[in-house]
């Protein structure tokens, strides 16, 4: 499985230019705990997480240092102070995230979060953010699936690449990740879209191909917005 068949396409971004409260009000509105961080031409520039508050002048947890460590390593401390003191996104979230391709295997994506103790990661497409993939996505995926699936027949898999290849052609389902199961010709669509409409479609695409014996919609509707920044 392919990473933009787990991730969430929507994105709810936070520019760095604005202020940690403001950040803060989506975090808590979109009940999220990261924000992909964007510069004024949306290049993904940092991540904010939940975690970059922990050390806060405002909850009395600053670090604190041996007063001669100034001599020593003047240019850290004066870094924490800007992390624990500023009022301003860029100066609070952790710059130059890991990211993950969309194409990328899921197992590729779990060994990045695994290795680097990171709970999300911002998914690209030629380097432009287009979607995030979080623990709690592959979780729903496990969930979804049951259990690992046998090898797929000949003729399953061939329903399987026709649908798909369908899927990758239709101008009104841009960018958006669906995976398609097939067990004797019985076809279960996985995935995320934005609205019904587009999830009643691919029902009736997939019930079109030579083959399908019936079809089971599995497809979530996403109901979150793009932010506006």
């Amino acid at each position: 499985m392919l990473v933009l068949h787990a991730m969430i396409p929507m994105v709810i971004t936070v520019s760095q230019d604005q202020t940690i409260g403001d950040a803060i009000k989506k975090m808590i509105e979109y009940r999220i705990s990261g924000l992909p961080v964007v510069d004024a031409d949306g290049a993904l520039v940092g991540m904010l997480s939940e975690s970059d508050f922990l050390r806060r002048a405002e909850l009395g947890t600053g670090r604190k240092h041996l007063g001669w460590l100034a001599y020593f390593m003047p240019g850290k401390l004066a870094g924490e102070y800007v992390h624990e003191h500023g009022r301003r996104v860029r100066e609070v979230m952790t710059p130059d995230p890991m990211t993950v391709d969309e194409y990328a295997p899921l197992e590729d994506a779990a060994k990045i979060m695994e290795t680097n103790y990171i709970k999300r990661l911002p998914v690209t497409r030629k380097g432009r953010l287009i979607g995030m993939l979080t623990r709690s996505d592959m979780m729903r995926v496990v969930a979804e699936r049951g259990h690992a699936l046998p090898p797929l027949k000949d003729s399953d898999q061939a329903i399987r690449q026709h649908i798909l290849e369908q899927v990758s052609r239709q101008p009104w389902l841009p960018g958006s990740p669906v995976d398609v199961t097939v067990d004797n010709g019985r076809v279960t669509l996985l995935g995320t879209v934005s609205d019904i409409q587009q999830a009643k479609a691919l029902e009736v695409l997939a019930g079109n191909v030579k083959g399908v014996s019936s079809v089971t919609n599995g497809i979530r509707i996403l109901q979150l917005k793009f932010a506006e920044d």
